[in-house]
């Protein structure tokens, strides 16, 4: 009797393309059971239920059913599932003779909501460590690059150093001062001011960890009148937070000149910026400050830097903010991109098939300026998105029912410039 391996009795499943496509079904159905099983089985371990799990997670139960479901979770949200069951998620990559454990990647969002439920740390180094090098790593610098530099020295011969130094060629950018936790750390100023009269960088940052407070180097002012932002991670809305740190301390921000901009408006405006949020704007009585919108209606040609998912992109107008969210997220969510579909506004759909499209006309708008066509890669996807009114308030209101019905956070889009 001849005894036949599975992959014996498969082989001629895999001699067609029916064959071949249906054991990849059943391969992802296969693996969607086996994640949803362990994932299952380890929350019931800890006495947690859907319902407990969406509130820590801060979506729906039925979002929290379809991730235990999901044959392919993106690492992101693999790391906010772990840690809102108290579990640690590992990623090592293994060749024959070695293996190399990965820290996984967060976005900054992520990585805020973790420090914020984190303990405080415990001395300086920990500060450093656990807390400043990893947002700075969000922010786009390498701290094992060649732009970031620790324990740089301050001045020629000086047995003064600075914690963190950012460079660009030989350009000091920003210096980094980090302390031990305390209520006072403003105590310090004059410290890292004078650090910074020897390099002349664009923005001195004087932080515990939790608490970042922003200078400007190149005055004589008292460093109280030269600080122009307070942050405070575990105090404020994330929100805030998120902007200030790209606007102010983002690579691309700090080597394009733009982060200095903004810092001077900031000071010109108000000693500290209290809300950045892009619907919000910059406070009532700032004279200038980061981000403010004009009076009067901008050109659609203006160029926009936004934040999506953690990613920093420019985009040409407001429509064109909203055309991204949908191409972004038609990217990850290929096969249950219909969700959009169920997005309305005034009882009209923002996205719809071909064959639908008529139903996003309103009577006071043009065809032509109202509807885009959903192109990836030059290709049409066969869907229609209304961009209509091009007002910033009313894209921005399209543009987080687009991310609620993936239960994406409005924070996932963040308009750092117009």
């Amino acid at each position: 009797m001849t005894v036949k391996s599975f992959d014996d009795l498969a082989a001629p499943l895999y001699d067609t393309a029916e064959g071949r496509r249906r054991m990849d079904e059943l391969r992802h159905e296969y693996e969607a059971e086996v994640f949803a099983y362990k994932i299952g089985e380890l929350r019931q371990e800890l006495g947690i239920d859907q319902r407990e799990l969406a509130d820590r997670l801060g979506m729906s139960q039925a979002g929290v059913s379809k991730l235990e479901k999901s044959s392919d979770p993106k690492l992101s949200t693999l790391i906010k599932l772990t840690s809102a069951l108290g579990a640690t998620l590992h990623v090592e990559i293994a060749s024959q003779d070695r293996r190399i454990a990965l820290a996984p990647l967060l976005s900054l969002h992520e990585r805020l909501e973790r420090i914020r439920s984190m303990p405080n740390p415990r001395n300086e180094e920990s500060a450093k460590v656990k807390i400043v090098v990893p947002i700075l790593r969000d922010l786009g610098w390498d701290p094992f690059g060649q732009d970031v530099f620790f324990e740089y020295p301050i001045g020629a011969g000086s047995s003064q150093r600075v914690d963190i130094a950012l460079k660009v060629s030989e350009r000091t950018v920003a210096l980094i001062e980090v302390k031990a936790p305390k209520s006072n750390i403003d105590i310090y100023a004059n410290q890292i001011l004078d650090y910074a009269s020897h390099v002349e960088p664009d923005i001195c940052v004087l932080t515990n960890g939790l608490e970042w407070l922003l200078y400007l180097s190149d005055n004589e002012m008292s460093p109280e009148e030269r600080k122009f932002a307070t942050i405070k991670i575990k105090d404020e809305p994330i929100e805030g937070t998120l902007q200030r740190l790209y606007a102010f301390l983002c690579r691309e921000q700090l080597i394009g000149g733009q982060a200095r901009e903004h810092a001077e408006q900031a000071l010109a405006g108000s000693q500290d910026v209290v809300s950045l949020d892009p619907e919000v704007g910059p406070p009532q009585n700032a004279k200038s400050a980061p981000f403010k919108q004009s009076r009067t209606r901008k050109s659609e040609s203006g160029i926009k830097k936004i934040v999506l998912f953690g990613q920093r992109y420019c985009v040409d107008s407001n429509r064109d903010v909203l055309m991204k969210v949908a191409e972004e997220l038609y990217a990850r969510h290929f096969t249950d991109f219909d969700n959009v579909l169920q997005c309305t506004e005034n009882r009209h759909p923002i996205v719809a098939h071909d064959e639908e499209k008529w139903t996003l006309y309103r009577s006071n708008s043009k065809k032509n300026s109202s509807i885009r066509e959903l192109m990836i890669h030059g290709e049409s996807s066969g869907y229609y998105v209304f961009v209509g009114n091009s007002s910033r308030v009313n894209i921005r209101r399209r543009a987080d029912l687009l991310l609620q019905a993936f239960d994406y956070e409005p924070s996932e889009l963040i308009v750092l410039q117009d």
